[in-house]
């Protein structure tokens, strides 16, 4: 199946990638999340409310709004 597609595989770790590989792939992972096509879990707060929600996130990405 991986052969039929443009399928890239990236770790997270120190040295997985460089500066300029992020540079380059930035743009279409952005719009493949904007797009729906990847899921970011994220939790949202008022930025009011900073310093009592900071760690009331569990395993999602929280996201202060204005």
């Amino acid at each position: 199946m991986f052969r039929s597609i443009d399928f890239h595989l990236i770790g997270s770790g120190f040295g997985s990638f460089t500066a300029a590989n992020l540079a380059d792939d930035m743009p279409a992972l952005l719009k493949m999340i904007t797009d729906g096509k990847i899921a970011v879990p994220l939790t949202t707060f008022p930025l009011s409310q900073i310093a009592e929600k900071w760690n009331d996130y569990g395993d999602n990405r929280l996201v202060f709004l204005p």
